[in-house]
């Protein structure tokens, strides 16, 4: 093979790999995005089992410090995990490690605007305004969304929310 035969390869090397990379990027930001809302789901189904056991109530989660021993989300949900890892309670794509930033931001209106009892939930949920996709009722409740403070948005300009009812959806945020 000739120096001129192996620059030609080399080159329509370089210029398929520039056509396939966006197109990898955008597969693993897709993967990231869907392990996000798996994530999501896992914590919707552990809240429901925290609920089961404590009559109905939702559990009081510090968002501002998320591994408080008493208040945080490993000494609330880790009981109901059977894994030993905090993966579950955090984003794939955070903006970074610290605690608030990793962490999935728990709804704090359970604590403030609706009790944290299912009942007083669902008679609230017909009030509660429609989702942007018109999700209505418990549907319109969050629960837990990627953490998207200060203009960051880790899935492709939005973020992975999981609802009352338990179905997870993207959220485009308004402009």
């Amino acid at each position: 093979m000739s120096l001129v035969e192996m620059l030609t390869v080399i080159g329509i090397m370089v210029v398929l790999a520039a056509i396939l990379l966006p197109a990898i990027n955008t597969a693993r930001q897709s993967a990231f995005k869907m392990q996000c809302a798996t994530r999501l789901k896992d914590l919707a189904f552990i809240v429901n089992a925290y609920s089961v056991d404590y009559k109905g109530y939702y559990p009081f989660i510090d968002n501002g410090d998320p591994e408080h021993p008493v208040n945080g989300f490993r000494a609330k949900l880790g009981p109901y995990m059977g894994t030993k890892t905090d993966d579950v309670f955090k984003c794939p794509r955070a903006v970074s490690d610290e605690a608030t930033a990793a962490y999935y931001w728990y709804n704090p209106d359970f604590n403030t605007q609706y009790p944290t009892n299912p009942t007083v939930l669902y008679q609230n949920a017909p009030n509660a305004p429609p989702t942007p996709r018109g999700d209505r009722g418990t549907g319109a409740i969050y629960v837990f969304s990627c953490r998207s403070g200060d203009g960051y948005f880790p899935h492709r300009g939005g973020y992975n929310t999981v609802y009352a009812d338990g179905h997870v959806a993207w959220v485009i945020p308004p402009q």
